[in-house]
C-alpha cells in the first residue's frame, strides 16, 4: 500500500496477486472475456494503462466477480497508503462482507491514529495483534544475512547480543528497519574496530546507534553531515556540569537546549562513560560515505587517550551516584581525588566540576576541609595544571554557558582566566615559531603554522613585531611569497574586525617599516622589492578592515 493513491491501483494489484491462485471457474470467467494466455499480466497492464474505467477488466470481467471465499489477502504498510483511510477501508470491507474475503492488515497504528480510523476499525477489524518482537530473538534473525557474506561479523553480533539488546531496550528501539540499518553500518566499520580494545568497540557501537536513531527519527538530516553540532564537546565533565546546572523546580525544561544537551538527555544518562565522538562515523551514517582510513586514524588517536586512574577516581567521586558508594570507599576516594586535585593532576576544566562537588561535600560535612580551604586548594592545583599545554575552547564555552550557583560562577571566572593565560602562552610560542620559520627560511614549518591561525588565535597581538619585521627582511623570495599568500587569506573575511581588531598596531608597524625601507633603499633585488610592495599593499587593505 506504500504510496498508492487510487482505488484502481489497489484493484490492479489485487488481480495480479490472484492470478497464480485462480480456480477453474475463475479462469472460465476470464476466458469468456478474452483469450487467457501466458502473458495475461501484460494484457491486464495494457488494459489498466488504456482503460478509462478500472471497474471493467477484459470486457466486463470485474475484480468483484472472482471468488475470494478461500483467499487471504495481506495489505502491508497501510499507514503509508495515500488514499483516505476511511475510503480504502470501505473498499476492502466490501470484499470482506460480500465476498467472504479474509484480510490481514500490517501497519504501524501510531501513524494512522485518528477518529475516522478508530470508527472504521470498530466496524471492519475484528482482532488486533501487536507485533512486539523480543530483541533477543530479533537481532539474531537480522544477523543471519551475514552468516555467509561475513561470518566473522555474524559471530561478533551473536557474541555481543547482550550489548545490543541492552542498548536497544534502554532506547525503546524495536523497529526492524532501524536496527537492520545499524547492523549494516557496523558491518562496514567492523574490519577496523574488531582489532580495537573492548571499550573502543563499545564506543563505536553506541555512537553508531545514537546517530542512526537520530537520523531515522528525523532529528537530524543527511544534509547535516558536515555540521557536528558540538557533539564532540560531550564528555563526562560536560555531562556532570550539565546536571549541576539544572534547576530542581523543572523550569530548566522550558529553555532552549543545545543539540548536545538533547543528546545527553536522550541517550547518555546511563552511558556517558561509553560516549566518544567519531567524526568519520557521524559523516558516514548521515551521508553514506565511509572514509575507513579516517576512522582508523580516529581509533588510533582514541587509543592514545588512555583514561588514567586519577580520572577514573574523579569520575567515581564527582558523580551524582557518589551516594551509592560505601562509606569507607567514599572516604578513601574523596581523599585520593583531593590529593590529586591540589597536585594539579587534572585538566583545568575539571576544576569547575571539582569545585561543584567538593563545595557540596564541605557544606554537608562529608570532608574535613572548609569551603575556604577547598577554594584555596583547588586554586593551588589549578595554577599547577595550567602549566600544561592543552586548551579546549568548546569545553570552556560550555562551562560558561551552564547555569551554576554564585560561588561556582566565581570559580568559573578563575578557570576562564587560567584558560586565557594558557592560550596566550600558546600564541606566544606559535608566534616565536613563525618568526623562526621566516628568518631561517623553513618553508615546511611555515606551511604547517599559517593554516592553523584561526580567528580565535590573536597571533600578531602576541608577537614581537620588531623581530617579525626583521625576519621578513631576511626571508627568501619563496618563503616571502608563501607568507604573503597565507597572510592575506587570514584577513579575507568582511567582519574580520570583530575578531582581530587588536592586531592593528602590529599590522601598522609592519606597514610603516616596509614604507620606510622602500622609500630609503636605493639598492637591493628588484624581485624582493616587488614582493615588499605587494606585502605593503596587502597590509594597507588589512589595516582598513581592522579600523
Amino acid at each position: 500500500m506504500n504510496g498508492i493513491s487510487k482505488i484502481e491501483t489497489v484493484e490492479y494489484h489485487m488481480f495480479l496477486g490472484l492470478i497464480p491462485y485462480l480456480s477453474n471457474n475463475d479462469n472460465k470467467i476470464i476466458k469468456s472475456a478474452t483469450k487467457f494466455i501466458s502473458n495475461a499480466t501484460n494484457a491486464i497492464t495494457k488494459f489498466f494503462t488504456k482503460s478509462s474505467s478500472a471497474s471493467d477488466i477484459f470486457n466486463g470481467v470485474v475484480v468483484e466477480n472472482l471468488n475470494y471465499s478461500n483467499k487471504i489477502i495481506c495489505f502491508d504498510d497501510l499507514e503509508r497508503c495515500q488514499i483516505p483511510i476511511e475510503e480504502i477501508l470501505g473498499f476492502i470491507n466490501n470484499f470482506i462482507e460480500h465476498k467472504s474475503l479474509k484480510v490481514l492488515f500490517l501497519a504501524d497504528e501510531t501513524k494512522i491514529e485518528s477518529d475516522k480510523y478508530r470508527q472504521a476499525k470498530e466496524k471492519i477489524i475484528r482482532h488486533t495483534v501487536n507485533f512486539e518482537p523480543s530483541l533477543e530473538e530479533l537481532i539474531p534473525q537480522l544477523a543471519k544475512k551475514f552468516i555467509k557474506t561475513d561470518p566473522d561479523y555474524y559471530n561478533f553480533l551473536i557474541t555481543e547480543l547482550s550489548t545490543f539488546t541492552e542498548i536497544f531496550t534502554e532506547y525503546k528501539e524495536n523497529n526492524l528497519r532501524n536496527i537492520s540499518f545499524v547492523l549494516d553500518c557496523l558491518q562496514l566499520l567492523f574490519p577496523e574496530f574488531r582489532k580495537a580494545k573492548k571499550e573502543f568497540q563499545s564506543e563505536t557501537i553506541l555512537f553508531t546507534i545514537i546517530i542512526s536513531m537520530e537520523l531515522k527519527k528525523g532529528h537530524i538530516q543527511s544534509t547535516d553531515y558536515s555540521d557536528p553540532k558540538n557533539l564532540s564537546s560531550i564528555n563526562f565533565s560536560y555531562y556532570q556540569m550539565l546536571k549541576a546546572g539544572r534547576k530542581d523546580d523543572g523550569s530548566d525544561e522550558e529553555r532552549d537546549k543545545s543539540y548536545a544537551e538533547i543528546i545527553c538527555d536522550r541517550y547518555l544518562s546511563k552511558r556517558i562513560e561509553q560516549y566518544y565522538y567519531f567524526g568519520s562515523i557521524y559523516k558516514f551514517v548521515l551521508s553514506g560515505y565511509l572514509d575507513l582510513s579516517e576512522y582508523k586514524k580516529q581509533l588510533a588517536h582514541r587509543n592514545t587517550l588512555v583514561t588514567s586512574q586519577e580520572v577514573l577516581d574523579l569520575r567515581t567521586v564527582a558523580n551524582y551516584n557518589f551516594r551509592t558508594l560505601a562509606q569507607k570507599d567514599f572516604e578513601c576516594l574523596s581523599k585520593v581525588v583531593w590529593k590529586n586535585a591540589i597536585a594539579g593532576k587534572y585538566s583545568i576544566y575539571d576544576y569547575v566540576l571539582l569545585a561543584d562537588f567538593y563545595f557540596f561535600f564541605s557544606d554537608k560535612e562529608l570532608i574535613k576541609e572548609t569551603i575556604d580551604e577547598v577554594k584555596s586548594g583547588l586554586i593551588k592545583g589549578l595554577n599547577i595544571a595550567k602549566k600544561g599545554n592543552n586548551t579546549d575552547n568548546y569545553q570552556m564555552s560550555n562551562l560558561l554557558a551552564f547555569k551554576s550557583t554564585e560561588r561556582i560562577q566565581e570559580f568559573k571566572k578563575i578557570v576562564s582566566q587560567a584558560h586565557e593565560e594558557m592560550k596566550s602562552g600558546q600564541h606566544r610560542e606559535l608566534a616565536n615559531r613563525l618568526v623562526a620559520s621566516l628568518s631561517t627560511n623553513d618553508l615546511t614549518a611555515l606551511k604547517e603554522i599559517m593554516p592553523t591561525l584561526g580567528l580565535d588565535i590573536h597571533l600578531f597581538n602576541a608577537i614581537n613585531k620588531e623581530n617579525l619585521l626583521a625576519a621578513i627582511f631576511v626571508s627568501s623570495n619563496a618563503t616571502l611569497h608563501y607568507f604573503i599568500k597565507l597572510f592575506g587569506e587570514r584577513y579575507r573575511f568582511s567582519n574580520v574586525r570583530d575578531f582581530l581588531h587588536d592586531e592593528k598596531p602590529c599590522i601598522d608597524y609592519l606597514k610603516t617599516g616596509l614604507e620606510n625601507y622602500l622609500a630609503t633603499s636605493e639598492s637591493g633585488e628588484g624581485l624582493k622589492k616587488l614582493m615588499f610592495r605587494e606585502l605593503k599593499s596587502e597590509l594597507d587593505e588589512i589595516s582598513k578592515k581592522l579600523s
